[in-house]
């Protein structure tokens, strides 16, 4: 075996290169059979019933909103990571970084984190449109959807690739009737 740093001819058993101090690493040797070829059977999908995640982003970028969105409302800004699974939209509060977590005297908000949980079978409607501000590479995510006898409605912007993926697999998810 030789040095991937000096080239100098060293022992494999040794952990680091006698000449130069480099670790040396051992190359992965070929897949087995098993690696390649998966026992019949074995499904690629998770079993029935069991919740994963189809789409995840945020919190940097994304801004939430309760209602619909417009440029006069209140928002939460970088402070949500959405996640949509295949039983439901989940908005989760980021605790985990921000100034207030750094700095606990400083306040970035007087709100209280965004949290929510929309069903895809509560959902009324979905609308993806351009952001109001017409900046080229934002929309919005409109859903509308009830909780209890109300009904709730919450927006969320970010950039267009990703919502029109979570677009697509909220309409792909939700009940067929919904409003577009």
């Amino acid at each position: 075996m030789y040095c991937t740093q000096c080239g100098a001819l060293v022992d494999e058993s040794n952990g680091f290169c006698g000449h130069c101090g480099t670790r040396l690493y051992k190359a992965p040797g070929p897949p087995s059979r098993e690696d390649a070829f998966p026992a019949p059977g074995a499904s690629a999908l998770p079993p029935q019933g069991q919740e994963y995640v189809l789409l995840s982003f945020g919190p940097f970028g994304v801004n939430t909103c309760n209602g619909p969105y417009s440029i006069w409302r209140l928002h939460r800004k970088n402070s949500t990571i959405v996640e949509l699974t295949n039983l439901h939209i989940l908005g989760i509060a980021n605790t985990r970084l921000g100034i207030g977590k750094l700095v606990p005297i400083i306040k970035t908000s007087r709100m209280p984190p965004a949290s929510f949980e929309i069903p895809y079978a509560s959902i009324i409607s979905a609308q993806l449109y351009p952001h109001p501000l017409n900046l080229g590479m934002m929309k919005v995510l409109d859903i509308r959807y009830r909780v209890g006898e109300s009904i709730a409605e919450t927006s969320i912007c970010y950039y267009n690739h990703t919502l029109e993926r979570a677009y697509d697999i909220v309409r792909a998810h939700a009940s067929p009737g919904i409003k577009n």
